[in-house]
């Protein structure tokens, strides 16, 4: 649930907190989600399989909900600025790219301990629900 290298680097040449990619359940589909994530993965994969930034195996995937209001008071009781912000894929014409967004404030600041970040992932994920 961390921001990725690439998108601290996107973050970073664009002005902005680096974000991690998350969908708004009200304007796409799980499914169309996960074409989009699939369609992302070749496109920077040149030509191999799996991107080389990850190498784990495939799995089932599974989708998880939690509402914008509750993940910036779960930060709030850390101490961090969470918030949810659209993003729309406007370069991509998939179903569902409009519904694109980015949960912002998880990557852990400098001088936070480890213990205090784990805490934060941990209440965010108890927050979360299945989403089908």
């Amino acid at each position: 649930m961390v921001p990725t290298k690439a998108d601290k680097e996107e973050a970073a040449r664009i002005g902005r907190v680096p974000g991690t990619s998350v969908w708004d359940v009200d304007e796409t589909t799980v499914g169309q989600a996960l074409a989009i994530r699939e369609h992302d993965r070749l496109e920077r994969s040149d030509g191999a399989t799996r991107p080389a930034e990850d190498d784990t195996p495939p799995h089932e995937p599974w989708a998880f909900a939690i509402g914008v209001a509750a993940a910036r008071r779960i930060g709030a009781q850390h101490g961090r600025e969470v918030d949810v912000v659209t993003d729309p894929r406007a370069d991509l014409t998939l179903p569902g790219a409009h519904g694109h967004a980015l949960i912002e404030g998880l990557a852990r600041p400098a001088g936070h301990s480890r213990q205090a970040q784990t805490a934060l992932l941990k209440d965010l994920v108890e927050a979360m629900s299945r989403h089908d």
